[in-house]
């Protein structure tokens, strides 16, 4: 694709006039000036194309601005996306080589691209990272000044043992000076090492994070949808990194060790003044993000009861009307980043021809019953008797916790990493999480939330997220630490 910067427009070109484009069409793919803009916008061909400034454009990260509209292979404009192989796909890669594939409508699936919710969660994931680079950086410094404190000290305990012995002291005071030396200098330098690989990580974080913004500010839905795709990957990337500062040991405190020999008695028959050695300590810090659970917390973990679960609400927002008033009473999130809703008020039809193949037989009637499954297990709810029980997949009942107070209209259940039980109750305004064992349960949140009428629920394992949806909306995304 040509680049904006410097780019004549491509209208005049063709008629062997030279011009400047102010405009950048990313459709045509070419530069506009203002005359040839007007026309543009005019032409019932291109009217409803989306122009944007060439200055805007050359903000765009060339991995970005180099999505192309039309197939390179066949010149036909892309209509569909593959989810199955992450491609884009015109009319004949269709016909070609995705006649079996589970394809999505571009136009229907970049409507909101701009305005996901993940693009906001991409955003902290940065704002997360550089916080926690700004405490490495500080924690790495003020590891380096305790290890000089150490050095202070050791030389003064040498130098009051030094000042009652003879002279042969002196040769072994000499030494073990060096030793200290020699260690200080050993982890200074590997604290300097680490904080020069964090330093590079920390500008390549910041040319993404600059990269973002470029993106959802100026580029098209069909650049920001893929482009949040590439962007994710770095952030993954780069996550990974700060996980391997943990496998690799890079975070253990270093510290200076000085052990003071009980036979400075008998000086005569020393060899060694003291012996010096290097140690380390767990890391005194925590790291901080939204994406996957294994870049969450990069200290070793440690078991956490329900007790110690903490939301923190990502973003609120309203669910579009389809005609009438929506009634949510199901919702999941995609893996392509899509949040998919149950709307019982406007029509909803799912079906699936598969085999069904009963597992759990209730008796009696029982109406807004949910279930879930996780780790070879099924979850239900039942609101007429505020219960919830855990299932083997065969059918065998694990336990059973029942609440009528917590758990007064009762609905939806999700299950997050943990085997941690999320339910909500649309009579008390309540999430509550429940203990993998069914024993303890404790609100979560609560109608000081927003939470209000609340009927649908789902936890995306993927990014540690929990999504909420109340049955006239809004819906809210949180964090779960």
């Amino acid at each position: 694709m040509a680049s904006a910067s410097g780019t004549l427009c491509g209208v005049c070109e063709t008629q062997d006039v030279v011009r400047d484009a102010i405009f950048w069409c990313p459709e045509c793919d070419e530069g506009l000036c203002t005359s040839c803009e007007k026309h543009h916008r005019a032409s019932k061909s291109s009217k409803n194309h989306d122009v944007t400034s060439a200055n805007d454009y050359q903000q765009l990260p060339s991995s970005i601005a180099n999505i192309r509209q039309y197939c390179p292979e066949h010149e036909r404009k892309y209509q569909h996306y593959c989810s199955q192989h992450e491609k884009l796909c015109c009319p004949l890669c269709i016909t070609r080589n995705h006649k079996t594939c589970e394809l999505m409508a571009i136009e229907e699936i970049i409507k909101t691209a701009k305005t996901s919710a993940f693009f906001d969660i991409m955003e902290q994931s940065i704002k997360d990272m550089k916080s926690n680079l700004e405490r490495i950086t500080d924690d790495r410094r003020k590891n380096l000044e305790d290890i000089h404190q150490q050095r202070q000290r050791f030389l003064t305990d040498i130098k009051e043992i030094r000042d009652k012995i003879n002279k042969h002291l002196d040769k072994l005071e000499n030494e073990i000076q060096q030793d200290i030396q020699d260690a200080e200098q050993k982890a200074k330098s590997q604290i300097d090492t680490l904080l020069s690989k964090i330093s590079d990580h920390g500008k390549t974080i910041d040319k993404l994070q600059k990269n973002i913004s470029a993106t959802k500010h100026f580029a098209t839905d069909l650049q920001t949808f893929l482009g949040g795709k590439m962007f994710e990957a770095e952030i993954q990337k780069e996550e990974k990194f700060m996980q391997s500062l943990v496998e690799d040991g890079d975070l253990q405190q270093i510290n200076l060790q000085c052990k003071i020999d009980d036979k400075l008695s008998k000086i005569l028959s020393m060899t060694k003044m003291a012996e010096m050695s290097i140690i380390t300590n767990p890391p005194t810090i925590q790291m901080t993000t939204v994406s996957d659970k294994q870049a969450q917390q990069m200290i070793p973990k440690i078991s956490k009861t329900i007790k110690d679960i903490n939301p923190t609400l990502l973003v609120r927002f309203e669910i579009p009307k389809q005609g009438k008033a929506p009634a949510i009473t199901g919702c999941t999130i995609m893996p392509t980043q899509q949040i998919i809703f149950v709307d019982q008020a406007n029509d909803p039809d799912i079906t699936d021809e598969s085999t069904v193949t009963t597992v759990v037989k209730v008796d009696g009637e029982h109406t807004w019953n949910y279930i879930t499954t996780s780790k070879n297990k099924i979850y239900r709810t039942d609101p007429n008797t505020n219960t919830v029980t855990c299932y083997t997949i065969t059918g065998q009942k694990v336990w059973e916790y029942t609440d009528a107070s917590l758990l007064e209209g009762i609905r939806g259940v999700s299950v997050d990493n943990d085997s941690n039980v999320y339910v909500v109750s649309c009579v008390s305004y309540s999430i509550v999480v429940m203990s993998p064992d069914g024993k303890d349960a404790r609100q979560l949140l609560g109608e000081g939330n927003g939470i209000k009428s609340t009927y649908a629920i789902y936890f995306d394992t993927r990014r540690n997220i929990l999504l909420v949806t109340d049955l006239r909306g809004p819906a809210f995304l949180y964090n779960i630490k």
